[in-house]
């Protein structure tokens, strides 16, 4: 629950013009891995003000990227937040689990994330072969096996929570 609230707060961000979202970047720090822990709750706020400052990113797909490195920003436990090398992982991971966007915004997108990076490790610019293996993880296909079974997944999850109530 906690984090299908914070992923739509990220996608509104994401959505919004500059300083214009409908949420604030303490209500998703507040509910993200790090909270409790001030490094890393600075570290997530800053990641989250650098999109709630950004321009809207219009093209869907680019945006459900940088969605998805956002997230796993916010989702981090704290002392994977915290270690430049760990974040970077947690993100490269969380958008080459992503469905490879169109050639011609595949690049546009990675640097969308590589912007993500420079917020959540505190650089001006990531280094190349970062950006490289961003390239790389965007382009990249995710494998449709295993998008098949978490899209089950998601559709068995989904009726459960009907048939619960929730």
């Amino acid at each position: 629950m906690i984090a299908e609230k914070t992923e739509a707060q990220i996608d509104a961000i994401i959505a919004s013009l500059a300083n214009d979202a409908p949420f604030e970047v303490e209500d998703v720090v507040a509910l993200s891995a790090s909270s409790d822990h001030a490094e890393a709750a600075d570290i997530v706020a800053d990641v989250v003000t650098a999109q709630f400052e950004a321009e809207p990113i219009e093209h869907s797909e680019v945006a459900d990227i940088v969605s998805a490195a956002v997230q796993a920003v916010v989702a981090a436990e704290p002392e994977v937040v915290v270690d430049p090398v760990a974040i970077t992982a947690a993100i490269v991971e969380a958008v080459a689990d992503m469905p490879a966007p169109a050639p011609e915004v595949a690049q546009q997108a990675a640097e969308a994330v590589a912007e993500v990076i420079a917020a959540a490790t505190g650089v001006e610019q990531v280094a190349p072969e970062v950006v490289q293996q961003l390239v790389e993880a965007v382009a990249t296909p995710a494998d449709p096996v295993l998008d098949a079974f978490e899209e089950r997944l998601n559709a068995a999850e989904a009726k459960v929570d009907t048939l619960l109530g929730k």
